[in-house]
């Protein structure tokens, strides 16, 4: 059957490509035929077989094609890594990066050759090793390489396994050799991973179980969730059980324990009064915690909430290495009694009952965990607090210093001057009152709009237990 861009085969009238004009001189030129020249080969009328799917020309390209596929590997066994090529009609393209179910050989054989990344991040020897001798960068810091380029460039799942062929191509061993043992290098909480409801009319926390909070009947648990009216949780327990398993993590533990340091949160009066003995005496520990917004779009007010803790009991210098995420939400600001009901309740339970995990002789160890600092910027505690924020009346979060209102630019701004009598500084046990009445009084008293979530955590002070943020007491003044 002709085709339609050959008819200058048959119909001299008809000009010849200029694509095929340079096609045919580019071929000449590495193999000459000297028997055909150009107004030979343009000229003459066209035979049936060079009309055909399989004409001269067309055996002429497919031949540079099946050269050209010769030199690409193809996949020769099942232990063969090379990049994939088409391996006829049955061929089936791997699955997208979002898939559930993961290769069958991938996920069962595993090359002794091949270096362990699984849970990377829990062992910084192994993080912290060169991907090859002199190498600038280590394991580590290359799979967030990898990580970050695959969200910049939506990169589906045959393109991560390209990408992790391509880099062991150029040094063996430094990257996974799959997709499979790629997303086993991370800290393996896919199984671990809570879906937390809440209303999508009044935000209020509804919990792991969908019940209609509001009087909706066209919400259910599918619709809820397909329009995002829910955040994730990832439980404290299992996380530090499978730190406390790692012996690095554990001798660095004891080793500052042993030996503490001076200028970090245990050398404080403070931790010194509620949690020396709970620490050192009974073997235990304390987290501090951080609750922060981040934007995610510059034209969106959408944003980013992370709960992320740190043991205090580890030295400064390692412990952002064993940092712990526990909650993230994703959309508007918040409801923080809605985010922090989660966690406020597991950390209840990890005070009271704490946590079971065996180490490397199998000895079976019950530590808990006591809630520490919590550190925010400034609007983010006010929040957390449930007090008014720093522009408002009686915004100090430490003090009952009203503020005055003065010009600024075109504007005015809130500001609190210092005098010769200091304002009274604020209490756990007065700003509980406080709260008790302000949700009688249906307003804020003293700043204090009602209670919040972290009043119910065990040895917390609602007030001493936050620190003053650089930024907003100083570089913003």
């Amino acid at each position: 059957m002709s085709r339609n861009y050959k008819r200058y085969l048959s119909d001299f009238t008809l000009p010849v490509p200029k694509a095929t004009r340079w096609y045919r001189g580019h071929m000449r030129t590495e193999t000459p035929a000297p028997d055909l020249t150009v107004e030979e080969t343009d000229w003459r009328p066209a035979s049936e077989a060079e009309l055909s799917d399989e004409g001269p020309d067309h055996a002429d390209s497919q031949s540079m094609i099946d050269s050209f596929e010769a030199e690409l590997p193809c996949d020769d066994g099942p232990d063969h890594t090379e990049f994939p090529c088409d391996a006829g009609p049955g061929h089936v393209d791997q699955p997208d990066l979002i898939a559930d179910e993961m290769n069958e050989t991938e996920s069962t054989e595993m090359d002794d050759s091949e270096p362990s990344f699984t849970n990377i991040f829990n062992d910084p020897e192994l993080q912290d090793k060169p991907i090859y001798s002199s190498a600038s960068i280590n394991r580590g810091q290359l799979l967030c390489l990898i990580l970050a380029f695959i969200l910049k460039h939506n990169i589906s799942g045959n393109g991560l396994k390209d990408l992790l062929d391509l880099l062991n191509i150029v040094v063996p061993g430094c990257a996974p050799k799959s997709k499979y043992y790629f997303d086993k290098s991370f800290f393996d909480l896919t199984k671990h991973i809570e879906i937390h409801h809440y209303c999508k009319i009044c935000s209020q926390y509804i919990g792991r179980l969908f019940t209609p909070c509001c009087s909706d009947g066209n919400i259910d648990e599918r619709v809820n969730r397909n329009e995002g009216y829910y955040f994730l949780v990832m439980p404290l327990r299992q996380q530090l059980r499978e730190l406390f398993k790692n012996a690095t993590f554990y001798n660095f533990l004891n080793d500052n324990k042993r030996n503490p340091g001076m200028g970090d949160i245990y050398s404080g009066s403070m931790y010194t009064s509620k949690f020396k003995t709970f620490v050192e005496t009974l073997g235990n520990i304390s987290l501090s915690f951080n609750i922060d917004g981040a934007s995610v779009f510059r034209s969106s007010n959408y944003s980013i909430w992370p709960i992320i803790c740190t043991i205090n009991e580890l030295p400064s210098a390692i412990c952002g290495k064993y940092a712990i995420l526990h909650s993230l939400w994703f959309g508007a600001k918040p409801e923080m009694p809605t985010l922090l009901k989660p966690f406020v309740k597991e950390l209840q339970d990890l005070f009271t009952k704490g946590f079971s995990w065996h180490d490397n002789t199998g000895h079976k160890h019950t530590t808990k965990v006591a809630p520490g600092v919590c550190i925010c910027d400034a609007p983010a505690r006010a929040m957390v607090q449930d007090m008014k924020q720093f522009n408002g009346r009686y915004g100090c979060g430490f003090c009952l210093h009203m503020g005055e209102v003065v010009p600024k630019g075109n504007g005015f701004t809130r500001v609190y001057p210092h005098s010769a009598k200091y304002p009274q500084l604020r209490t756990h046990d007065q700003t509980t009152q406080q709260a008790s009445a302000a949700i009688q009084s249906d307003t804020d008293v003293n700043g204090v709009k009602g209670p919040s979530q972290l009043l119910l955590l065990p040895k917390f002070d609602i007030i001493k237990h936050f620190v003053p943020e650089y930024m907003h007491v100083f570089a913003l003044v």
